[in-house]
């Protein structure tokens, strides 16, 4: 457990600066399928209105909300590979 911690660290680069927010106007013209997952008990970030936006402006999109999970959301590896296999087989399928 300490070597990965480990080693996370070492690759570590936190982003200090201003967090940079996509426009109404670039969000839309996103048209690959697309997962988002936010924590419900984010303390960094407004999940919630994250959430509403990107359900409001891509209805394609995927939106998660765990309520119970903060910034950094844990177990989520499973979601995230069905959600890739899903659209690939859509893609394969022709949908």
């Amino acid at each position: 457990m300490l070597d990965r911690l480990d080693a996370i660290n070492r690759g570590f680069r936190p982003h200090l600066g201003k967090i940079p927010v996509f426009g109404d106007t670039q969000l839309r013209r996103i048209e690959a399928p697309l997962l988002v997952i936010v924590g419900g008990r984010d303390k960094l970030l407004d999940s919630a209105e994250t959430a509403r936006r990107l359900r409001r402006l891509l209805p394609h999109a995927d939106v998660r909300m765990p309520a119970d999970q903060p910034h950094f959301i844990r177990g989520q590896g499973d979601a995230m590979l069905d959600f890739i296999v899903s659209k690939t087989k859509d893609l394969c399928d022709g949908a």
